[in-house]
């Protein structure tokens, strides 16, 4: 939800750039600001394709860690139930 002064300074906003020569002014603005060394070595660090790589093989690896930890839980409760069934066979009186 937007406060009166946000949104009367969007409303502002949109009609400067409804005119033909602010899009412009804008587009211009835009070009020289990505090539900035600073934005560029942001962009290349944020969409670098080693970290994307790291990031899936960090959720692949998580992934992996979980599935181990679930299937270990299960066999352990899996052991426990057949050693009370066990017992119960054989203690039955």
């Amino acid at each position: 939800m937007r406060t009166k002064q946000e949104q009367d300074r969007y409303d502002a906003n949109k009609r400067y750039y409804n005119l033909l020569e602010n899009k412009k002014q804008k587009r211009e603005y835009m070009k020289a600001y990505s090539k900035r060394p600073s934005v560029v070595a942001r962009n290349k660090e944020k969409y670098s394709y080693a970290n994307y790589k790291e990031k899936l093989v960090q959720k692949y690896l998580e992934e992996q860690r979980q599935e181990k930890l679930k299937n270990f839980v299960k066999e352990i409760t899996n052991d426990l139930l057949n050693a009370e069934n066990s017992d119960r066979f054989v203690t039955y009186e």
